[in-house]
């Protein structure tokens, strides 16, 4: 018979990263945790078994009820270890679902689950993130982007910037994935899709987003509007 462990607490590699809310998203319910960000679930599979976005086992992460249990993985993680099975953290589980550093993981679940906490911005962040455009004339485009909107002033019936982000506005919306995450971090999500917010669930939205476009645009014009090749 399998037993429950205890409660799951943040791991040493969480704790010395930043000073984020790992205690407070960990401390969550681990079922909750797994609704609140869609893991995979096989149809019929019992009600605390999840899909692990570790092995890709299809059911054999468990949810541990009670506030910060955590969860487990009974197959490919735990292989070789005492108990055949390996813990991780909500926060951990989260990050590897999404894809997403260990921190980019506690933000985002600390939204969701409506965590407020300061969020410190790491010098390396800072550099990554810092504009590339810091100059006196900044309100001036980058040269870059002046070659590319002179080359589609020579293109006859051309189309400008704002009418691609226009169109994108049109055919994209604030998703309920993308609701919930506003409402979060308590903003109104009416509000915020009437002042034009919109979100994107997963590649496939960014694919047929990608479709739309390339089938309507000359790839000039999707350089002209900041999108890559």
């Amino acid at each position: 018979m399998r037993t429950r462990l205890p409660p799951f607490p943040p791991t040493v590699r969480q704790e010395a990263l930043l000073p984020l809310p790992w205690k407070e998203v960990n401390a969550r319910e681990s079922q909750r945790v797994a609704e609140l960000i869609d893991l995979p679930k096989r149809e019929r599979s019992e009600r605390r078994k999840w899909g692990c976005p570790f092995c890709g086992s299809s059911d054999a992460l468990h949810a541990y009820p009670g506030p910060g249990a955590g969860f487990s993985c009974w197959s490919a993680c735990g292989a070789g270890r005492p108990k055949g099975c390996r813990g991780y953290s909500n926060a951990d589980v989260a990050a590897a679902h999404w894809r997403v550093s260990a921190e980019d993981g506690c933000r985002r679940l600390a939204a969701l689950l409506g965590v407020l906490h300061e969020d410190p911005v790491s010098p390396r962040r800072s550099r990554r993130w810092r504009s590339p455009v810091a100059r006196a004339d900044a309100g001036a485009p980058p040269p870059r982007q002046e070659a590319n909107l002179a080359a589609l002033e020579r293109i006859p019936g051309a189309r400008h910037p704002p009418v691609l982000y226009g169109d994108v506005l049109r055919v994209l919306s604030l998703t309920e994935r993308g609701r919930r995450y506003l409402s979060g971090r308590h903003l109104d999500s009416a509000a915020a899709a009437e002042y034009g917010f919109r979100s994107i669930d997963g590649p496939a939205g960014w694919r047929a987003l990608a479709e739309h476009l390339l089938g309507r645009y000359r790839a000039e014009e999707l350089t002209a509007a900041g999108f890559p090749r």
